[in-house]
């Protein structure tokens, strides 16, 4: 009874901070003027911006956040992980509803995503080793930095910023060396059929590798390895 409890009032709240750093968070950034990756991208600030949310899109985010957290708890079998795997996918969500909306993965989240990563590397609930979880961190970095150099060479264009790269790594962390290869294929093919379907110069790249990082940690047992 006190772990449905828990999980009853834990889920919510989760798929509010969902809303609150996806939705609103942006906004305050970019208000502020304290978007770093406008600087590094050498662009104007953007001035059309997306304020206006539906009630209905807000509540459709929190029923997705809530449904996949809940998920959590009949996949793995025990109550730890899935508290921790809904901890990781409400930033995975924030994030891609930040980069779907603005086209921006704000450093705070991305940061916080890999110190957090960070963390659970130290603890004994990590499936894992620390040295496998920054290694995992190096490995995507440099398979997702492969496709980005090849098209700025074709392309001429910076096909990955700064919070794209504190993404990959923040993910990997989380995922550990298991599943980084597994992530990585499946972030590369929902990168490349986004861009092939929306053709446009730049993508949001965050929604592919946050739709991957979550997928990796619904399915249990990786089916792409090395």
């Amino acid at each position: 009874m006190i772990s449905l409890a828990l999980i009853i009032i834990f889920v919510p709240i989760l798929a509010l901070a969902s809303v609150m750093a996806g939705v609103k968070y942006p906004l305050i950034l970019i208000k502020n003027h304290k978007i770093s990756c406008v600087d590094f991208l050498n662009t104007p600030l953007p001035t059309d911006v997306k304020t206006d949310i539906s009630w209905q899109t807000i509540c459709l985010i929190m029923i997705c956040t809530m449904g996949i957290n809940i998920s959590y708890f009949f996949i793995y079998p025990t109550l730890h992980d899935g508290f921790i795997y809904s901890v990781f996918s409400t930033l995975c969500i924030s994030l891609i509803i930040c980069d779907f909306r603005h086209n921006l993965l704000p450093e705070q989240l991305t940061v916080l995503m890999i110190v957090t990563g960070l963390i659970y590397a130290l603890s004994d609930y990590y499936p894992s080793t620390l040295e496998g979880a920054i290694r995992a961190g190096l490995t995507a970095i440099a398979i997702m930095m492969t496709p980005a150099v090849l098209l700025r060479i074709i392309k001429k264009t910076e096909a990955m910023g700064t919070g794209d790269y504190y993404f990959v790594a923040g993910i990997a962390l989380w995922l550990g060396n298991e599943k980084v290869y597994q992530f990585a294929v499946m972030s590369l093919l929902i990168t490349f059929g986004t861009f092939i379907y929306m053709r446009k110069k730049q993508i949001p790249l965050g929604v592919g590798m946050g739709l991957s990082a979550i997928l990796c940690t619904i399915i249990p047992q990786p089916f792409i390895t090395l």
